[in-house]
């Protein structure tokens, strides 16, 4: 009788582990599907173009963004390599850059202009890079692309309107709100004998020959302190001690929440 009851016992305390067990499974893999669940939510809410490919260059997965910018869906991908998918020429052109991704095992950051689903050109920046199994072993690449188009235009934007201050006839001054000296053109430097170099940091105040009234520098601050632009004359003063006449517009640069941030 007391075998019996020790055997019985045993018996049920391995079933209970086994429930127990079961159990602890179930709420793993819950948990591990709430994990993927949101994975692949987040990566389908990327805008950038996400793929997976294996070491053949056959495709595993990709998101959203991915599937409306090459036209398939994610079922209709997985399996297929680019030679399947793009013309011949654009499909080698990717079957290199992957191999060799694959061959140097260290990730690359090209960007390439390529035509939109909705026509015309846009400019992608691209990273590719391995992924590894659990023993270090490359399996694959992924891959994240992100159009740049408006970025680089506004980049070229930016360039030409550097490029318009720097060659204006006429000297401009960037200074802070204190009116410490930021930026000056070539045509400043001309004008007044001073480099970038010697007046960057320094204060306006630097050109001050002492023949302007005090009166028209208060009228200039309270005029900027509004938030106004202001127009007048000032004598002053070159490197070399020469007085000069400059007719001067000053205004202040707002930013986006229209707060001056320079003059």
């Amino acid at each position: 009788y007391p075998i019996g009851t020790m055997l019985l016992g045993l018996i049920l305390r391995r079933q209970e582990d086994r429930r127990l067990a079961e159990q602890q499974l179930i709420i793993n893999r819950q948990s591990l599907n709430r994990e993927r669940g949101l994975l692949r939510g987040l990566i389908n809410a990327l805008p950038d173009h996400i793929f997976i490919k294996d070491r053949s260059g056959r495709y595993l997965g990709c998101n959203k963004a991915f599937e409306q910018f090459i036209g398939h869906s994610e079922e209709g991908l997985i399996g297929k390599s680019d030679y399947e998918l793009l013309n011949a020429e654009q499909a080698a052109l990717n079957d290199q850059e992957e191999q060799q991704v694959l061959k140097s095992k260290k990730a690359s950051n090209t960007e390439q202009l390529t035509e939109s689903p909705n026509g015309g050109n846009i400019l992608l920046e691209t990273l590719k890079t391995p992924f590894h199994d659990m023993d270090g072993e490359i399996q694959g690449l992924v891959s994240i692309s992100r159009d740049i188009t408006d970025k680089r235009k506004a980049e070229e934007r930016i360039i030409t309107l550097s490029q318009a201050i720097e060659q204006s006839p006429v000297s401009v001054v960037i200074t802070s709100l204190e009116g410490e000296i930021e930026y000056v053109n070539s045509t400043f430097e001309h004008v007044t004998g001073y480099s970038l170099a010697e007046v960057l940091g320094k204060s306006s105040r630097i050109l001050k020959s002492g023949k302007t009234p005090q009166s028209l520098y208060t009228d200039l601050w309270q005029q900027l302190s509004k938030g106004e632009p202001w127009r007048g004359e000032f004598q002053n003063q070159r490197k070399n001690g020469e007085i000069f006449w400059e007719h001067a517009h000053i205004a202040p640069v707002m930013d986006a929440s229209v707060k001056p941030r320079h003059f």
